[in-house]
């Protein structure tokens, strides 16, 4: 099995509220900053750098999001530009979480 993925059957599924264990939270509840971007194992540090550059800019990252605020579907769509044409994209909060000690957070 590759590196990437080993590990992958440890992952629980949640839904970003159990996260918070609360339903009260924002997309955007404290505005746009660079520390808000967390790196991981992904790999995607291009991608996570390019972000962080537009913090300067917070409303460049806002007018990404479709959705301000949560929806009572979770569901968040968001533009990407793909070869230079917008396009919506649609997600969910269904996320993958590790648990531990009864404390669960964002798979990583």
């Amino acid at each position: 099995m590759p590196s990437d993925v080993a590990g992958w059957k440890d992952f629980e599924w949640c839904r970003v509220q159990e996260l918070f264990d609360s339903e009260n939270y924002s997309v955007f509840s404290n505005g746009v900053a660079v520390e808000d971007i967390i790196q991981s194992n992904l790999g995607d540090c291009y991608f996570l750098s390019a972000i962080g550059s537009l913090c300067k800019f917070p409303k460049l990252i806002e007018n990404l999001f479709y959705f301000k605020e949560k929806t009572k579907e979770h569901i968040y769509g968001i533009y990407f530009y793909i070869n230079g044409i917008k396009k919506l994209v649609l997600i969910d909060d269904y996320l993958p979480c590790i648990s531990s000690h009864g404390y669960k957070r964002f798979a990583m």
